[in-house]
């Protein structure tokens, strides 16, 4: 318990000093660079490289990774949203309109369910034979850290970046419905 409080003490420390001096900064780099979406995978990937495997196997790491991937993933689809609309979605302009933001809900859950349930498949189909691991108890120890990197990495890309691009036809689409 005594490491849960250092560790959220700590956690607001840090960023208290990072948001106050690298807030505006850093969101205006994340959006505008070219680079950006390489920086920040490459910081995810080395902090999941760098953390600590527990002695006795938990689900720490795995849960950490998913966080890790899918604010990633959510950055990098901020900034593609920018690139591909040229501009950042208002969504406070239907924050009033409870059928169409239900709708953009629903949406959104139906297009990510399978999206997480296809990525899954797939990484545990193809990573094996990649690294020729044969040994089906070997399989999820193998692919469980891939599985997280490019399941919740594409979770975030299409919930902040693929999905809301839709959205406009499907109030064009709702508009004709009503």
């Amino acid at each position: 318990m005594q490491d849960v409080i250092a560790g959220v003490l700590f956690s607001a420390l840090l960023l208290a000093i990072l948001l106050t001096v690298l807030n505006d900064s850093t969101d205006k780099w994340m959006v505008s660079s070219p680079i950006s979406p390489i920086v920040v995978t490459l910081i995810a990937v080395s902090m999941m490289y760098l953390y600590p495997s527990p002695a006795k196997p938990t689900s720490t790491k795995s849960d950490t990774a998913m966080i890790v991937f899918g604010t990633c993933g959510a950055l990098v689809g901020s900034w593609a949203r920018l690139y591909l609309q040229g501009e950042i979605l208002d969504s406070q302009k239907d924050s009033m309109k409870i059928i169409p933001m239900l709708v953009k809900f629903v949406f959104g859950v139906a297009v990510l369910i399978p999206l997480r349930a296809m990525l899954k498949s797939l990484v545990y189909a193809i990573v094996p034979w990649l690294l020729g691991v044969s040994n089906p108890n070997k399989t999820k120890a193998v692919c469980e850290m891939p599985h997280r990197f490019f399941t919740y990495l594409m979770i975030g890309i299409t919930a902040v970046g693929l999905v809301p691009l839709l959205f406009p036809y499907m109030e064009m689409l709702l508009e004709k419905l009503m």
